[in-house]
């Protein structure tokens, strides 16, 4: 569990400074809105109820989102190529905060969630609560690491 919050911490500390670093001005809204998912997190329970994941993978949707990222053939390829650039741009910077395979996989990791975050629907249901409720506890970072291994071996 020490892992998954330095790396919820890292993913919004790189967040933050990517931001500022573009000029971005940071309000107050923002800031609150990280700190209410920090204290979301920090209030969730720290086992799930398989401490030891599934197929060694964080968690069962980890799992589930990986397989179905490298099932596809034409999905699979087009993941290892975003892997291959966030790759080769995380060697271009000078980010000395990170290493080299953190950078590339924060980097991979947010593409992910983010092209692959399901659409805001103009309803709520149970289905869609669900959805979204697997979906927050998919662990992309983890995801896009083994990508990040598989370009660089």
């Amino acid at each position: 569990m020490l892992l998954e919050s330095v790396d919820i911490i890292t993913e919004y500390l790189h967040e933050e400074l990517r931001e500022f670093e573009e000029g971005e001005e940071i309000s107050k809204d923002h800031v609150a809105f990280h700190v209410q998912r920090l204290t979301r997190w920090r209030n969730q329970p720290q086992e799930s109820a398989n401490a030891d994941g599934h197929n060694g993978w964080r968690n069962y949707e980890t799992w589930l989102a990986n397989l179905w990222l490298t099932n596809d053939s034409q999905t699979y390829f087009y993941w290892r190529e975003q892997a291959s650039l966030a790759y080769e741009e995380a060697s271009s910077d000078s980010d000395e905060l990170f290493t080299r395979r953190e950078a590339a996989s924060l980097h991979l990791a947010n593409q992910m969630k983010l092209e692959l975050e399901p659409e805001e629907a103009n309803y709520c249901s149970f289905e869609q609560d669900l959805y979204r409720s697997a979906f927050e506890q998919i662990h992309w970072y983890e995801i896009a690491t083994s990508f990040y291994d598989e370009v660089t071996e």
